[in-house]
């Protein structure tokens, strides 16, 4: 039988369990935000390839992850830290490695292009979804 102070000690327990604060992912999505604006950058050092006559041609279309798309990611991540968080770090090393398979790309050879490009979907393809309905708003917020 529990004693009065056992009894409180699990009721604590319970209720700091059960009041833990969701982690914070903000750093993550700085990362992925980076990592992707950086992958975008480099592309469009080789405009040709995507069929844009310019670097900056390119740079309006891909651009970077900027602030507005930042806080959207945040509001649609939220209340689904945890998995957020697998999702962000295992995308986020994806991007770094397409990052550093394109810095390897300086003379815009297709092939090169092509090469990163399926290695990098096979990365994300790796990665764990987000919920269906998450997934999809998450795109939506980087594209």
């Amino acid at each position: 039988m529990l004693t009065r102070s056992h009894r409180a000690t699990w009721f604590g327990l319970i209720a700091l369990v059960g009041c833990q604060q969701p982690p914070d992912i903000s750093g993550d999505i700085d990362t992925y935000a980076s990592l992707v604006s950086d992958a975008n950058s480099l592309t469009c050092n080789c405009p040709e390839i995507l069929g844009y006559s310019t670097i900056s041609e390119c740079d309006d279309v891909l651009g970077v992850v900027g602030l507005n798309e930042r806080e959207c990611i945040s509001t649609v991540l939220k209340g689904h830290e945890d998995a957020a968080r697998e999702y962000l770090v295992c995308a986020s090393a994806a991007y770094q490695g397409y990052v550093d398979c394109l810095e390897t790309n300086v003379d815009c050879e297709e092939s090169v292009y092509n090469d990163c490009a399926a290695e990098h979907e096979d990365a994300m393809a790796s990665c764990p979804l987000l919920p269906a309905d998450t997934q999809s708003a998450f795109e939506a917020c980087v594209d």
